[in-house]
């Protein structure tokens, strides 16, 4: 009786891999919520990481590059587009901190507010003037325009596809833009459209007009300045090292240029933490839903061996050892189907990176670049945390109806199942 009390493990493999035998229905049903939990979760690892990164990437080069040189007070001012604030001396500047060694591209931007005009159709418009040249480390506008050509000579401009149609203009005609100088003059010119651009977001699509710098800095009375400098690093883990090193460089001081780094944009941040928020929260969902289903199989099998349980209890075996045997056979069903499934996930994973997810008309609609595919960034560390969620899905959501099973009384059991 007293060695009953102290199963050895290969008496608690065979007995537990006898009753996952003996019921391939139930196994299948709970192996198969926990291949579909460890599937989605590697996938979703993988998914998640994608966007991060996607979003990542074209924000910094649409938007703010790694480090965003600014004048001081911009950021306070930035919905206003104001010119009064900007850089002087900045193509000294950019080439300065496209020198570093930490630095992959700078280039100049001016961002500016104006109405655009054809015909009788007037429409406000947010202007971008840029060097086409340096431009395609970021923006990169030869891979956007869906008509036409950039600019090759003064007096040309691209548009967004969507201004285009909002103005009823094409390639070729003429844009009339209407605005406010550096020094609060009125200034307005007109340019022969050369190409239409799409980004592929809609809001922005709708009302940008890309200038070549000269004719920006011409068109807002900027000489050799700019309303912000951007930089791509090639390791973007560096930004703050880089930051505070160029802050003491003369250059910038002279300025008094403020250097942003692509962490401090409250957009990009609040967009990376909702995302994050929303695959917690489907994560917790499937990890609920597929312990519910070890639960209830794993309880249903304690309610079906009732007779096995009074019996074993009856030959001396304990409370613990009767209970480490359920525990053992829902992190048994963990260990056999987890690693299947996670191996689905990867495949998923992997070949979408590999063809990406299309968006769609989602996509074209948000505010915010995340271009018409996601691309899943698969890494087999993502199939090993899978497989160890799923693991410990099992056996946490094992410890209820183990407890029942512990808790069994043996007389009863043996006479309810006589």
């Amino acid at each position: 009786m007293t060695g009953m009390k102290t199963v050895n493990l290969r008496f608690y493999l065979l007995f537990v891999l006898r009753n996952l035998y003996r019921h391939p229905r139930r196994t299948l049903l709970t192996g198969a919520a926990a291949a579909f939990t460890a599937a989605t979760l590697c996938f979703m690892f993988s998914y998640f990481n994608g966007v991060v990164d996607n979003i990542q990437a074209r924000y910094a080069r649409l938007e703010t590059g790694h480090l965003r040189f600014l004048p001081q007070g911009y950021p306070q001012r930035e919905s206003l587009l104001p010119l009064d604030l900007h850089l002087t001396a900045a193509d000294s500047l950019r080439n300065y901190i496209a020198a570093q060694p930490e630095v992959e591209a700078a280039t100049a931007r001016i961002r500016f507010a104006a109405l655009a005009s054809s015909g009788d159709l007037s429409v406000p418009v947010a202007g971008l003037g840029v060097d086409f040249a340096r431009e395609a480390n970021f923006l990169n506008p030869a891979a956007l325009l869906t008509e036409g050509r950039l600019p090759q000579s003064s007096g040309e401009a691209v548009i967004g596809a969507l201004l285009a149609r909002r103005l009823n203009l094409s390639v070729g005609d003429t844009l009339l833009l209407l605005g406010q100088d550096s020094r609060r003059s009125l200034t307005a010119d007109e340019f022969r459209l050369t190409g239409l651009i799409s980004l592929g977001m809609n809001p922005i699509d709708r009302r940008s007009v890309y200038l070549p710098l000269p004719e920006a800095r011409a068109f807002t009375d900027l000489p050799d300045r700019a309303t912000e400098i951007l930089a791509l690093l090639h390791d973007p883990q560096a930004d703050r090292e880089l930051r505070d090193r160029l802050q003491e460089a003369s250059l910038v001081r002279h300025q008094e240029a403020l250097i942003l780094t692509w962490r401090e944009h409250g957009d990009l941040y609040r967009v990376i933490a909702s995302s994050r928020a929303i695959v917690q929260l489907l994560i917790l969902l499937f990890l609920a839903i597929a312990a519910s289903t070890v639960v209830n199989t794993i309880l249903m099998a304690v309610l079906e061996r009732g007779r096995e349980i009074g019996m074993l209890k009856a030959l001396g075996m304990g409370k613990g050892n009767i209970a480490g045997l359920f525990l053992l056979e829902g992190a048994l069903i963990g260990a056999l189907f987890a690693p299947l499934g996670a191996l689905l996930g990867a495949a998923a994973g992997a070949w979408t990176e590999r063809v990406g997810i299309p968006l769609g008309k989602v996509g074209q609609n948000l505010s915010f670049p995340m271009g018409n595919f996601i691309y899943p960034d698969f890494r087999w560390t993502y199939y090993w945390e899978a497989v160890a969620f799923t693991l410990l899905m099992s056996l946490l959501a094992s410890l209820y109806p183990a407890w029942k099973a512990g808790k069994v009384n043996s007389a009863s059991a043996l006479r309810v199942h006589q």
